[in-house]
């Protein structure tokens, strides 16, 4: 947590993969890095993988928590609160070590009816700290009692995106992507997976060419992160654009410092997810930006967002639905309009850290001066 609040002598101990690296921008914080380079650790990986797979009702761990448990053994650090990020399989097996000071943090859909081992996971935490009420009610569809489980949302810097570019280097961008300064620009941010709703939107827009000619779409992402390689998928999505000489661009991936001025350079953003979206960076981000959203209402989305600060439509006929929206919002002109969200503040970044600290500091009555 970079944000520093001297009051509060809270110390935390981060277990990560990578390679031995300082952080000096955060204060209070000790990181301890899990090498996965190594043959024997990706033979590891790869064994516990297929047995976990197979196994239903039983999780051996992976070869990371296996290793962070070793470490946690060496060097029988005692500390106040263990505070379990997305995975909950992992507290099955930080129980025996650490009982009592588990609390997850679910950033998406991994825990529910179905999940292996639920009720377990369940009784092993004193807390479970969720993204989005969406995440929330999926948690409770195990019989957990609403008031074991708490929604604190994601935060991010709120400022960055509300800064409008210059007009000068909105032009300069549209020139980059080969956009004219009148044409209406579409914009996709996020990953390049079927589950995102991107396919559906490409054939959309596809659809919305034959009545409108001064128009663009740019997908900004790929399939995973920093990945340029095409699956599948990807190439699937660059047929269609191809099919439809420079209408449709794809930047590939772009460092999220140089994301701000994307959302200021576009008119209008969609997201169609169709997967149960946790909450979503991508719809927070253009929120705050005062950017015209067409949304679909899925997972948490629609908590982010409502009618009166994006168009939210329906993820079922997901082609058709699209294309209506988009066709409205160009007959219409709705995509100059960038009034903010004020409802945004909910997700900045400081919000954030508040909720997390306050929640943390309330499991087992932790003091100022504990570890977590």
């Amino acid at each position: 947590m970079k944000d520093n609040y001297p009051e509060d002598n809270i110390f935390y101990t981060i277990y990560t993969i990578g390679e031995e690296k300082v952080y000096p921008e955060y204060q209070n914080c000790q990181f301890v890095f899990v090498d996965t380079k190594p043959l024997f650790y990706k033979i590891d990986r790869a064994c516990r993988y297929i047995f976990n797979k197979i196994l239903k009702n039983v999780y051996i761990s992976n070869a990371f928590i296996k290793n962070v448990i070793k470490r946690l053994k060496k060097d029988k650090e005692n500390y106040d609160l263990v505070l379990v990020e997305n995975n909950p399989l992992y507290v099955l097996k930080l129980k025996k070590l650490y009982p009592n000071k588990l609390v997850l943090h679910l950033h998406n859909d991994y825990l529910n009816k179905d999940t292996k081992c639920s009720r377990k996971i369940v009784e092993s935490c004193l807390k479970i700290i969720t993204i989005s009420d969406y995440l929330k009610r999926q948690v409770q569809t195990i019989g957990v009692k609403e008031a074991f489980i708490e929604t604190i949302y994601n935060g991010i810097d709120i400022e960055r995106f509300k800064n409008e570019v210059a007009e000068e280097k909105n032009i300069e961008l549209r020139k980059k992507y080969g956009i004219d300064k009148d044409e209406i620009l579409f914009l996709y941010t996020g990953r390049l997976i079927k589950e995102k709703g991107v396919l559906e939107l490409l054939l959309a827009f596809e659809k919305l060419l034959r009545d409108y000619k001064n128009i663009k779409l740019l997908i900004v992402g790929g399939n995973n992160c920093k990945n340029h390689r095409k699956d599948h998928f990807t190439k699937k999505l660059n047929k269609i654009a191809n099919k439809n000489s420079g209408k449709i661009i794809f930047s590939g991936y772009i460092e999220y410092e140089d994301i701000p001025e994307i959302y200021s350079m576009a008119d209008v953003q969609v997201i169609p997810s169709k997967w149960g979206e946790p909450l979503g960076n991508v719809v927070i981000e253009g929120a705050a930006n005062g950017i015209k959203q067409i949304v679909t209402n899925d997972g948490g989305i629609v908590e982010v967002v409502n009618n009166a600060t994006a168009s939210i439509i329906s993820k079922e006929n997901l082609v058709e639905e699209l294309y209506l929206e988009m066709k409205k919002v160009l007959e219409k002109k709705e995509y100059k309009n960038r009034s903010v969200n004020l409802e945004i503040q909910r997700f900045t970044r400081k919000e954030y850290v508040k909720n997390i600290k306050e929640t943390l500091k309330k499991q087992g009555g932790m003091k100022n001066d504990r570890k977590t």
